[in-house]
């Protein structure tokens, strides 16, 4: 969870830095329209709840960094953004514990 605000902050000045060379610069305009474009009314609606349950669920590749990344593509806020890959995190660890606690009660019984 700690390296979050760091990686916002560097894909912030990474895409700053690279759009000084043209081809970035396309690879980034295509990017962000493409990824905008295809969001549609529901995501952009829903794009904070969205984004705290795809952190939460703790599966591969749905955790902080990912969730970072989604964030700087859509242009969330960044202290919003800090604040729900946080809570998502949190809920993630929550759904672990009981998962392992659980796992382990229904072993001892048997």
């Amino acid at each position: 969870m700690l390296p979050v605000p760091f990686i916002l902050l560097f894909f912030g000045y990474a895409e700053k830095y690279l759009r000084k060379y043209k081809i970035f610069d396309r690879f980034f305009n295509r990017l962000f329209e493409k990824t905008r474009k295809r969001a549609n009314e529901k995501i952009k609606r829903y794009e904070t709840i969205g984004l705290l349950v795809f952190v939460a669920i703790p599966l591969p590749f749905t955790g902080a960094w990912t969730g970072a990344l989604i964030s700087y593509l859509f242009g969330l806020k960044f202290w919003k953004s800090v604040m729900v890959i946080f809570s998502g995190v949190i809920i993630a660890g929550f759904i672990v514990t009981v998962v392992c606690i659980t796992g382990k009660t229904v072993w001892l019984l048997f």
